[in-house]
């Protein structure tokens, strides 16, 4: 109150140009005491939310293969007399098609063949097919939960991808159901995708995980 006294009769005294000056230079001297504060206390916000803010990237702890038993390797010559039979190929223009593919695809001589295909004649049922499934994905899960050390309970997001196979109930649903998981589990069945889809199916996972981390 004193302060606002003695400001207004010094102001009475002075002719109005001085005291439009005196208040604009007390202006000024504020906001050039104000400014530097306001942008410290930004900056420091900033560098707060961005050392405490949560990462969001995704690694991969660990994997596992299936391989199957010695007895369903078969050469590249076997592997094309099974397509053969497979097929019935009968078109020596689609035969040599065929053949140069095998060669070209990174099929060695000891490429892995599923059982029913070993058959004669070979077996293509569905039947066989789930049989095959499952001894693949069954053999790599037993196996990845082994090294992990993994709880069932704990896993919250499931993702399969099959390059064919697409059946009902779904290969996701025969996971969940075998190994007990939990029953708010995310599952996720990719199939018919081709052999390219199992990057898609990993894009997928990193995605849900990173999504979850926000929540």
């Amino acid at each position: 109150m004193v302060l606002l006294q003695a400001r207004f009769l010094v102001s009475s005294m002075l002719p109005p140009l001085i005291m439009v000056d005196l208040i604009d230079s007390f202006s000024l001297f504020n906001l050039s005491f104000i400014a530097p504060i306001l942008c410290l206390a930004v900056a420091l916000l900033a560098l707060h939310r961005f050392i405490t803010r949560p990462s969001h990237k995704v690694f991969l702890l660990d994997f596992t293969c299936y391989k199957p038993p010695v007895a369903q390797a078969v050469t590249k010559e076997e592997a094309l007399d099974i397509f053969h039979r497979c097929y019935k190929i009968a078109n020596e223009e689609a035969a040599e098609f065929l053949r140069k593919n095998i060669h070209k695809s990174g099929l060695g001589d000891s490429t892995y063949f599923p059982e029913p295909l070993l058959k004669d004649p070979p077996d293509q049922s569905m039947e066989g097919a789930r049989r095959e499934s499952e001894l693949a994905i069954f053999g790599a899960v037993d196996k990845l939960l082994v090294k992990t050390k993994v709880n069932c309970k704990d896993i919250g997001i499931l993702v399969v991808n099959c390059c064919l196979f697409n059946v009902t109930p779904s290969l996701s649903s025969m996971i969940v159901n075998k190994y007990k998981l939990r029953d708010s589990i995310a599952s996720y069945s990719l199939s018919g995708m081709g052999c390219s889809a199992g990057l898609v199916a990993i894009g997928l996972a990193k995605q849900l995980l990173q999504v979850i981390s926000l929540l």
